[in-house]
């Protein structure tokens, strides 16, 4: 016992570096494993958070200083660990100085690395905040020696792999053709199909064909109170709320939080929207919404100008929906409804692309996205009841309209005969 403790000073001086490595391990394990919501909401945190926000910003650098710290003192701890084991071997305590060189392997391993790395995964936002600050300081006590180990990293690629290329990227046809492939063996089941499906056709829908159109918008002018809204609900699950000089959308509050906010001036506690043009494609805006934390997009013309919102519920229902519909979501009524032998009433916010499917049409040639916009591109003017236009082997009646620019369509299936007059004429 006397030999061990003649040690104690290199004892104290390997404890510590134990908690250096294990500092370094559980900054690595929790900065590397945030989501990138987490790391948004770093950078509109504390100080601290902010800080660790910023090291994640220069990823490669952030991991070769990590790196290059515990590289120094695992060389440093283990050298005092030899150390240790000389001077216990030259005592004649041999047994002594063996056990000591493997408690001390043990030790770095459990201690400075795999506790504190579990403990930083689990609690990586506790971490983060901790670690911000120190780990900063260290990344630029470091700085000047990492264009080298960078410089040193690139030559030995191009010597140990000159011709090295980056794997590309899966295309949207890859991944659909891996659904397709997945399920001629029944690893998928038929809903499953659907919705990784639907999922991929958001990387081809422009938002502009899920949107609630500006006119189907109900949305309150400052100042608003809770009763008012009461009184008068949404019916999509979300307070829009004007600009006050203007007719854009400032800001929602979401129907679920109504209760949390004050009695009066409901507009000083509204939730930012996202926007976007109407030609963004319906994925990248799911996942700016999902980044940004946003439930509603605003969705604005070449003008800059509000013609319509998207909500996250509108894509979820795009995804997850069994037939996917914005006249069913925001009409509460079928798109396509049978009225006899062939033909049937549609409403005007039907999609193009359900229409084709339905008929079973090639992929029609037009710059409208929805039935009332092909009407109107038929005609040449807004479409009135009566008003009647031939179209793909159908001829489209005008049954109804409304205030707010909606429209009902009769689809009437043309006999071929009558369809090649109508094509002479």
């Amino acid at each position: 016992m006397q030999a061990l403790a003649s040690q104690t000073p290199w004892f104290l001086a390997m404890v510590a570096l134990i908690g250096f490595s294990g500092f370094f391990s559980s900054s690595e394990a929790a900065l590397f494993s945030l989501s990138p919501l987490e790391r948004r909401a770093l950078a509109s945190g504390n100080r601290a958070q902010r800080v660790a926000a910023q090291l994640l910003q220069s990823p490669d650098r952030l991991l070769t200083a990590i790196l290059f710290w515990n590289l120094m003192i695992n060389v440093t701890y283990f050298a005092l660990a030899s150390v240790v084991s000389l001077h216990l071997d030259r005592e004649g305590e041999t047994g002594l100085a063996s056990a000591v060189s493997i408690l001390a392997l043990f030790s770095i391993i459990v201690l400075g690395e795999m506790l504190p790395k579990t403990m930083a995964v689990t609690l990586r936002n506790t971490f983060t905040t901790i670690i911000g600050l120190p780990l900063s300081l260290a990344v630029k006590i470091a700085g000047p020696l990492l264009p080298l180990f960078r410089t040193l990293h690139i030559m030995s690629l191009r010597v140990l792999w000159p011709k090295f290329q980056p794997e590309a990227y899966l295309t949207v046809d890859d991944l659909d053709r891996a659904v397709e492939q997945s399920t001629t063996d029944a690893s998928l089941k038929e809903s499953e199909q659907k919705v990784l499906h639907h999922l991929l056709d958001l990387s081809e829908i422009r938002i502009e064909e899920l949107m609630q159109p500006r006119t189907r918008i109900q949305a309150y002018r400052p100042p608003i109170s809770r009763q008012e809204v009461i009184n008068d609900p949404p019916p999509d699950g979300y307070v829009m709320i004007l600009e006050e000089d203007s007719e854009e959308v400032a800001g929602v509050i979401p129907l679920m939080r109504l209760a949390e906010v004050p009695e009066k001036h409901l507009e000083r506690y509204i939730e930012k929207v996202l926007y976007l043009p109407w030609c963004a494609l319906a994925a990248d805006a799911l996942e700016k919404m999902q980044i940004d934390r946003l439930s509603v997009t605003a969705v604005v013309n070449e003008f800059g100008e509000t013609i319509g919102v998207l909500t996250l519920e509108d894509l979820l229902d795009t995804i997850l929906g069994e037939s996917p519909s914005r006249s069913q979501r925001l009409l509460k009524v079928a798109p396509i409804v049978p009225l006899g032998e062939d033909t049937w009433r549609v409403s005007g916010m039907a999609n193009l692309r359900r229409i084709e499917e339905f008929f079973g049409l090639e992929k029609v040639s037009a710059k409208s996205k929805t039935v009332a916009g092909l009407m109107q591109e038929l005609l040449g003017r807004l479409p009135e009841v009566d008003d009647e236009s031939i179209w793909n082997g159908f001829r489209l009646t005008v049954l109804e309209t409304d205030s707010k620019g909606g429209f009902t369509i009769q689809f009437d299936k043309l006999s071929p005969d009558l369809e090649t007059e109508t094509d002479g004429e």
